[in-house]
């Protein structure tokens, strides 16, 4: 099985949107439910009345400042249990202690996934944070879970399974699962991507 490993040295490089400039908080949110809306001026998520969660949605701005990378690109994200600590892991990762909002209840924090605005570089490509919605929350359900789980590791090149000891044997099976489900999503993908063009060189 190949590995990765990971450059020792890294260089911290604040983003500039294509469109909104230099003046970006220190994480946006990639992907969020599609219940919430968020408020670029203020930085927050807004819950939408008469909205319930059914899926997720990816938010345009943020997308357009990774398609605006001019380098390869690698992404670290961090998943596990709600309230274990993990926005603060990627915060201290960027040399600060609030780069991800971090929260002081009982109550998640973070909804969907966010990207910090703020990446490390090395020679060989430009490294993203993504923080990520914790798992097993009071109100969430399994499928939103899942959901966020499964994208997550679609999207990461590096990911960390944070947790607040030793994972459990319940965690180890969860994470077993969620990645075979991802595997299962890309090959599928896959096979439709050469059909279609299969289907292009007919034409």
């Amino acid at each position: 099985m190949a590995t990765r490993t990971i450059p020792r040295s890294f260089s911290k490089r604040s983003l500039v949107h294509p469109t909104l400039g230099s003046s970006l908080h220190p994480s946006m949110p990639l992907v969020i439910p599609n219940d919430q809306e968020y408020d670029f001026s203020s930085n927050e998520l807004r819950p939408i009345d008469g909205e319930r969660r059914s899926s997720l949605k990816i938010v345009p701005e943020t997308l357009q400042l990774l398609e605006g990378a001019q380098r390869p690109v690698g992404m670290l994200a961090i998943g596990g249990p709600c309230r274990t600590g993990k926005s603060y892991v990627l915060s201290r990762m960027l040399g600060s202690g609030d780069a991800f909002a971090l929260g002081h209840t009982m109550d998640p924090k973070t909804f969907g996934i966010w990207i910090g605005t703020t990446v490390l570089e090395c020679d060989e490509f430009t490294l993203f944070l993504m923080d990520t919605e914790g798992i097993d929350a009071a109100h969430a359900k399994a499928k939103d879970d899942a959901g966020i789980l499964v994208m997550t590791v679609l999207l990461s090149s590096y990911f960390i399974y944070n947790s607040a000891g030793v994972p459990k044997q319940n965690d180890l099976q969860k994470m077993s699962h969620f990645a075979k489900l991802a595997t299962s999503i890309a090959v599928r993908s896959g096979a439709t991507n050469d059909e279609d063009d299969d289907d292009d060189s007919f034409d």
